[in-house]
């Protein structure tokens, strides 16, 4: 079997620099392990003709305009509405197979999109034969099935830190330290707020109360408060609003930022990070925040063995974890990193739990799939 992923990046910027291509090649990394694989290319959706030099992290994959992959794969994995949709059409009268996988939640996607008049495209407009979703996504696998009309799948979500360990050298490089360092906070933490504040499902307002909350309870444990990703909010009248009403600003211990990429700005600027997901999908930052060591308080209930976990909107819950995380994270930092080594075997690509569920699905596209000689999955 010969799959072809999409992938697509701006020009200038690395594949593993955004959420779709990190993921992309993962997927690339277990498809590699499946022995019935015989070959993973990368099909590039635009901007994505090379892969960038250098990267030990990147591997050997090779990236194909559509005009020439279409002969070198027979499996398709959509991952962000990055290809032409006459292109998936045509893969499919040839008798190949179209994959979608939807990586975010859909009633978000299209509720956004109709609301704020937004021009996103949701996943692809010609069928597919499948679509995938991840297991947090599982109450939209209806909304999957008849949007795409076929059936949806859950699929495990996949991480690994070799894409992020060349940003973390490249950061070294640079002078900095990327890793929580014990001891350190003597005049409390700087905390980091990373949500997107581009979309409800990640804003950046809820943190803010957590943060200010446990400023009140305990002043000594916040040092300052850096908000990224909001500066085409600054002169928001709701921003506004809310920062003016906030402990922090008052005492002048809070910062608003443009976007910074999560190893560089806490090697440099913070020692904890609060966030707050809704409706609690996967967050790749967030397992990047945890291979740092960096405290994690959040509300994502799939990774709630993991960090400071807070049960979803119980902010004062979340300004309690914050507290305790200053006082406790030193002396148990031992115990944390282990908890959070369960979270990176659960989402390893190469992991046999997660590899059965994906070659499962691979065989099953297989059974009618005319360009492939099936006598290779025996």
């Amino acid at each position: 079997m010969r799959i072809g992923i999409a992938v697509t990046r701006t020009p200038g910027q690395t594949l593993w620099a955004h959420v779709a291509g990190r993921y992309a090649l993962c997927l690339a990394m277990a498809f590699e392990c499946l022995p019935f694989v015989h070959s993973v290319t990368l099909v590039d959706g635009g901007g994505a003709t090379e892969l960038p030099s250098g990267d030990a992290g990147i591997g050997a994959w090779r990236v194909l305009p559509m005009c020439e992959a279409g002969d070198a794969i027979d499996v398709v994995i959509e991952t962000g509405s990055v290809l032409d949709s006459g292109w998936l059409a045509l893969m499919r009268a040839r008798g190949k197979k179209v994959v979608y996988l939807c990586s975010r939640p859909p009633y978000v996607a299209l509720g956004e999109s109709v609301l704020f008049n937004r021009a996103s495209r949701l996943g692809p407009t010609t069928p597919c034969d499948e679509v995938w979703y991840w297991p947090q996504h599982e109450a939209h696998a209806s909304q999957l099935r008849l949007m795409y009309r076929c059936d949806a799948y859950e699929v495990p979500y996949l991480w690994h830190p070799r894409f992020m360990e060349a940003r973390i050298w490249q950061v070294a490089h640079a002078g900095a330290h990327f890793g929580y360092e014990a001891g350190t906070s003597d005049y409390g933490w700087r905390v980091a707020i990373f949500e997107s504040d581009t979309s409800v499902s990640g804003a950046a307002n809820l943190p803010m109360l957590v943060c200010d909350e446990a400023f009140r309870a305990c002043p000594e444990c916040l040092q300052g408060m850096h908000v990224l990703n909001v500066e085409h909010l600054q002169a928001h009248p709701s921003l506004l609003y809310l920062a003016n009403a906030l402990e922090l600003v008052r005492h002048e211990r809070a910062a608003f930022h443009g976007r910074h990429d999560a190893v560089d700005f806490l090697a440099r600027h913070a020692h904890a990070v609060v966030t707050h997901q809704w409706p609690g999908g996967p967050s790749e930052w967030a397992l990047d925040v945890l291979y740092g060591d960096y405290p994690l308080i959040h509300d994502m209930s799939w990774l709630k063995e993991a960090g400071y976990y807070y049960p979803a909107f119980d902010l004062e819950a979340g300004a309690a974890q914050l507290v305790r995380a200053f006082h406790e994270h030193d002396n148990g930092l031992t115990a944390y990193r282990a908890r959070s080594q369960k979270a990176f075997v659960s989402v390893d690509p190469a992991a046999p739990h997660n590899l059965s569920r994906y070659a499962a699905r691979l065989r099953t596209l297989a059974v009618d799939l005319t360009t492939f000689d099936g006598a290779r999955l025996a």
